[in-house]
């Protein structure tokens, strides 16, 4: 090691000590970006250092505050969790390449500052060609892992970063839009989502389209002001062109009202008093506008703001039958009225998005809705909501009109695909949702075929949007445990607590074999006796502490640990929350 590695070492190993690791000023950083700034001779206010409890938020945090608007030489990220490997040192840097020479903050390079073997070290850096920020620093962190990207694509190479050295993120250049595939569709809407000075977590955006591509109706729950409306109405508004007010009405943004008790407000109704009128509906107007035959291949977007403000079912009965059966929704009898047909179907271009809060004024969701939909929860994190101080700029929505419209066919075409699963992913598949359904029907609670084909459904999305060599099936069954299958847990501590720890023990053990899993989980079940609590094993704990990373199933058990918490303080839980 070098003097600057050990000033380094010294300079985060004291804020470690001082707890000063977890804050999310960068303040805190300015003695140790006057050490970077002599040593690498690079101006000080173009070095950007901030902390990132998660490796996939350094995109986020790399984008806020000072580093705004502006051109870094150098961006670093540290990761203070006990945790971080090499695997998450790669994690992190793929979720940042996206700003190597553009983007809201562009860098020439980025860097992982993590604890490897008691000492804090550079672990890793991608620059753009000719930065030459790496060749200033490989002395200093020999076996820091290096890449170098052009920064005319911010495209990343097919090749997944494995828990090495080499991240393979490409190099290639291209001239002009490259042709739309869904592989590229969540970088460029995520990159897009900053010019309208909208931040989300890459991961939730991935989850989010592929549940869409899935199963045309999504639930969106979570923390009020969190971004749930906002991210519908984005990506509706992103797919969507400008040319023209007709084209403009491919979205809709109905607000719930809390005394809507049948599908008058949606459907609209046969005027009584006029036996040729029928007074129609926004979200009728979306719907027939779907149906005609010149737009099938043009997305159409309708957002159900705060849906559960009444019963859904008492509103939204015909289309859930409908989404199921494929058949058209009766209007009305009779002779024709106001150029409104007598039926009208859910055109396979149409998209269903609602948004959940849960307080005082609304309704919990019965099991034949949360059956039909992938429910995604947002969160608030300290990295997001802290760095938005530091920004501190309005949301502009009109940044987003038809940008990305070259989409808009590939996604709706995707959407109307058989999916195509090898054998090797259904066998995953089956290993994995074996293990849950045997948990879950000893409490009652088992899931059917249409959950099963949603998830095989969702995975094939999963995997496309990811890209096939680029992918890992586990985060794709994550997502489906977590968005899919906890949505049933609703109960009381004599209902749920057996079971959420034994869903807890699959989702946190990475390696539990078929013995393991009979002695452990099933057997304790079936026997009605006492269950250990997997969070409070020697493994449980050190995963927990380390924010889930060493999870086999991160997004589920954490999701199961914020329950089982819940659960132990009011004795109640369900899966959405306050």
């Amino acid at each position: 090691m070098t003097q600057f590695s050990d000033t380094l070492h010294s300079r985060i190993d004291a804020l470690a000590t001082a707890g000063q690791l977890s804050k999310t000023g960068v303040g805190r950083f300015n003695p140790l970006i006057g050490d970077i700034s002599t040593h690498l001779n690079v101006p000080t206010d173009k070095i950007y250092v901030v902390s990132c409890a998660r490796p996939n938020n350094l995109n986020i945090r790399l984008t806020q505050g000072a580093a705004q608007h502006r051109h870094n030489v150098l961006g670093l990220g540290v990761l203070p969790a006990d945790t971080v490997d090499e695997k998450t040192v790669a994690s992190g840097l793929k979720a940042a390449t996206a700003f190597i020479g553009s983007g809201r903050a562009q860098y020439d390079s980025i860097g992982v500052i993590y604890r490897k073997a008691g000492k804090w070290v550079i672990g890793g850096i991608v620059e753009a060609n000719g930065a030459g920020i790496i060749a200033k620093l490989q002395a200093d962190f020999p076996g820091m892992a290096t890449q170098f990207v052009n920064p005319a694509t911010q495209t990343q190479s097919a090749t997944p970063p494995p828990s090495s050295a080499s991240f393979n993120f490409s190099a290639a250049s291209s001239a002009g839009s490259p042709p739309a595939d869904l592989s590229s569709l969540v970088a460029d809407f995520h990159a897009d989502l900053k010019s309208a000075q909208l931040v989300f977590d890459e991961k939730l955006i991935l989850r989010f389209c592929a549940s869409l591509l899935a199963r045309r109706f999504l639930l969106l729950t979570g923390l009020s002001g969190s971004g749930k409306t906002k991210l519908a109405e984005a990506f509706a508004m992103w797919l969507t062109p400008k040319a023209s007010s007709t084209d403009r009405a491919r979205y809709k943004i109905v607000p719930v009202g809390a005394d809507w008790t049948s599908s008058e407000p949606v459907l609209g109704y046969p005027d009584a008093l006029n036996a040729t009128r029928y007074e129609t509906k926004p979200t009728l107007e979306l719907l027939l506008s779907a149906v005609r035959p010149e737009q099938s291949d043009r997305p159409h977007f309708l957002i159900l703001d705060e849906m559960n403000l009444s019963h859904v079912e008492r509103y939204f009965a015909e289309f859930l039958s409908a989404m199921e059966t494929g058949r058209a929704i009766d209007l009305y009898a009779g002779a024709p009225r106001s150029d409104v047909p007598r039926e009208v179907s859910l055109a396979p271009n149409l998209y269903v998005t609602g948004t959940v809060n849960v307080d005082e004024t609304t309704y919990l969701f019965s099991p034949k809705v949360l059956d039909r939909a992938n429910v995604v929860e947002f969160r608030a994190e300290e990295d997001t909501v802290f760095g938005f101080l530091e920004s501190f700029a309005p949301v502009d929505l009109t940044q987003l009109e038809g940008r990305g419209e070259r989409y808009a066919s590939v996604f709706t075409v995707a959407t109307r695909s058989p999916p195509q699963l090898s054998a090797e992913d259904r066998e995953s598949l089956a290993e994995a949702f074996r293990r849950i359904f045997r948990i879950m029907s000893v409490c009652r609670r088992e899931f059917g075929f249409r959950t099963l084909y949603d998830v095989g459904r969702f995975t094939y999305y999963y995997r496309e949007l990811v890209g096939p060599a680029n992918w890992d099936i586990d985060e794709a069954i994550d997502a489906q445990i977590y968005q899919r299958l906890l949505t049933r847990l609703n109960g009381s501590r004599a209902q749920l607590q057996s079971l959420i720890w034994a869903l807890g023990t699959v989702c946190l053990m990475s390696e539990l074999n078929d013995a393991d899993f009979e002695f452990r989980v099933l057997k304790p079940l079936h026997e009605d006796s006492t269950l250990p609590n997997p969070f409070e094993t020697p493994e449980g704990r050190q995963v927990v502490s380390g924010e889930f990373v060493g999870a086999k199933y991160p997004l589920s058990c954490e999701k199961l640990y914020r329950m089982d918490r819940r659960l132990l303080r009011e004795g109640f839980v369900s899966y959405m929350e306050a």
